[in-house]
């Protein structure tokens, strides 16, 4: 039925030249909406995703000189993303010449994104396809930008690792490839591993498309690819002392996959649906001799699945997790010069049309922004931006770790810079600034044991993309007035029942209470308004002591009392329950 289809279609040149400019203009136009966006935000000076500032961070870090993997006892001011390190570098080369600003890594990423179009294109002409096809094909892939979450020129890895793998395929698709294109198109694929991790399955992938071509030379590329990845990574390993393998191995495989996500096609195919019936259609207008020139390309779309759909299960996930998918289905539909497949190119492209006002920063951000840059610089105190560290040094300040990945990394038993706990412990941040209200991890649960929050910031910048989060309370020392630790009995007021110790009733003037407990099973500790239980938490076994705070305005007339029930003394003399905190 398709190719009756097809036929009839081309039995009409006016029909068929209608369809060949129809979808011409038709992906130039949505393809513009990207170029409009990623121009009118491009020197935004602030964070449009909330990691952005970090990968800068990250890249200013190569320029000085410093690790990008240290230990927590060498360097307190920064904890890495999962990320390997070659985007680092590469932004980092451009900023030498274009200076140390965040647009340098949006216009890299911007490029990058026109770069997959262009070989998107380059791929249908040499395939013999029609200028104008071959023009269609590559403004498709722009036309995803809305798809991929408004991601294509952000400061992130994703276009720069996409350029590398696709021209990688792009070299060893040509027939017979020579040893110097097998050589380059390997260090591709060496450095993609570099920018981003997945870049595995397009080296494996490649491999195995050059073992059905000549099985001896496609495993000597393998063999080759796999040990220049290999030793760089035991080299940067051997320098960082085990944190480079920690931060881009360990950290990830520690992700739990969620079957039911990895599993389920809707979100991806709502947004590709016709490129998928145009690849499909594809592959089956053309005879058996034709569809060689579809080879390379299916074990690249072989290489995308998993490049794409591994990070979309795991925790994190994003839209931007899809981009490979849509450059394997560009690539694929791009191969065929059919009307029926420009057809399928239109519904793609309307389906993609969308308004990108949202997405451009306006002059009240721009504001927004610079209130609080230039109220952190005025501020002769010492803040902690705990998941922005990028605004402290747009306002001139000392950096420190995002809040996120410190958590993130102590999950995976890595604990937080040893530094900055012992300045947080000792209160010597005047204020800390978070995106969320503490506690929701053992890093931030710390800081609710010196910190409290007291104010809000108005009207912070915010994010336009991803995780919509920014930075929001305000949080100052709490002053003790009474510390209570229980080694030596029942403190002075309080009773001993059994295996409980109770409480004098609450202070009026004691605003909040805070305590650390430790992992045993039975310790637990309880808030009492009367005979009402209004908060309490136990000890998990082998867990890091949990540090909560409990406010105590939920408290009567009848006032409140604390019970800490069954402690546990440790070999060393610590007990399972200690540190409790009374504070204003």
């Amino acid at each position: 039925m398709i190719q009756n289809i097809e036929e009839k279609l081309n039995e009409s040149a006016s029909a068929a030249s209608l369809l060949r400019w129809a979808s011409l203009f038709a992906a130039s136009l949505v393809a513009a909406l990207f170029i409009y966006v990623a121009l009118s935000r491009m020197f935004y000076p602030y964070e449009i995703e909330f990691e952005e500032g970090d990968l800068f961070l990250g890249s200013l870090r190569v320029l000085d000189g410093k690790s990008l993997y240290p230990s927590p006892d060498s360097d307190p001011s920064f904890v890495p993303v999962l990320y390997v390190p070659l985007y680092y570098w590469a932004n980092a080369l451009f900023m030498l010449a274009l200076g140390k600003k965040l647009w340098v890594m949006r216009l890299v990423s911007t490029l990058c994104a026109c770069g997959i179009a262009a070989l998107t294109a380059s791929v249908a002409k040499r395939s013999g396809a029609k200028s104008t096809h071959a023009a269609t094909s590559g403004l498709m892939f722009l036309c995803f930008f809305s798809a991929s979450g408004f991601w294509f020129d952000l400061a992130r890895v994703d276009m720069m690792f996409m350029l590398f793998a696709l021209g990688a395929f792009y070299i060893l698709s040509v027939q017979d490839a020579s040893n110097r294109r097998l050589l380059l198109a390997g260090a591709l694929l060496v450095a993609a591993t570099y920018i981003k991790q997945p870049g595995i399955f397009f080296a494996a992938s490649a491999t195995l498309f050059l073992m059905t071509r000549n099985f001896k030379r496609g495993f000597a590329f393998g063999a080759a690819c796999l040990s220049a990845i290999l030793l760089i990574g035991l080299a940067y390993h051997v320098q960082t002392d085990g944190q480079f393998t920690f931060f881009t191995l360990t950290l990830g495989s520690s992700h739990e996959i969620s079957l039911s996500r990895l599993l389920n096609p809707v979100p991806w195919l709502k947004a590709t649906w016709p490129l998928v019936l145009a690849m499909m259609v594809a592959i089956a207008l053309h005879g058996k001799g034709e569809r060689a020139k579809f080879a390379p390309w299916i074990f690249y779309l072989l290489a995308c699945v998993p490049a794409a759909l591994l990070p979309w299960s795991k925790v994190g996930f994003y839209l931007n997790n899809l981009i490979p998918l849509f450059s394997a289905l560009c690539i694929l539909a791009a191969l065929a010069d059919k009307n029926i497949v420009r057809f399928f190119m239109i519904c793609q492209a309307v389906i993609l049309l969308h308004n990108p006002a949202f997405q451009i920063p306006d002059p009240s951000m721009r504001e927004d922004g610079a209130r609080l840059i230039q109220s952190l610089a005025e501020d002769a105190g010492s803040t902690y931006l705990l998941d922005h560290s990028y605004y402290s040094w747009l306002a001139g300040k000392p950096t420190w770790p995002k809040g996120m990945f410190i958590a993130e990394a102590q999950k995976a038993d890595r604990p937080p810079p040893r530094k900055l706990v012992e300045m947080i412990d000792k209160v010597e941040f005047d204020r800390i600034i978070v995106d969320l209200m503490p506690p929701f991890d053992f890093f931030s649960s710390r800081i609710m044991r010196r910190y409290k929050v007291s104010d809000k910031l108005t009207s912070p910048p915010q994010a336009l993309t991803g995780a919509l989060i920014y930075p929001k309370f305000i949080m100052t020392p709490v002053k003790i007035i009474q510390l209570l630790q229980f080694d030596q009995g029942a403190p002075t007021g309080w009773m001993l029942q059994g295996d409980r110790f109770i409480s004098p009733l609450l202070p009026d003037f004691c605003a909040s209470i805070s305590f650390e407990i430790e992992g045993d099973a039975g310790s637990s500790v309880r808030l009492y308004a009367g005979d009402r239980v209004i908060a309490q938490t136990g000890g998990v076994p082998g867990k890091s002591a949990l540090r909560t705070r409990w406010l105590t305005d939920s408290c009567t007339e009848k006032g409140c009392r604390i019970v800490v029930r069954n402690l546990k003394q440790f070999d060393d003399g610590r007990m399972s329950v200690k540190n409790l905190n009374l504070e204003f």
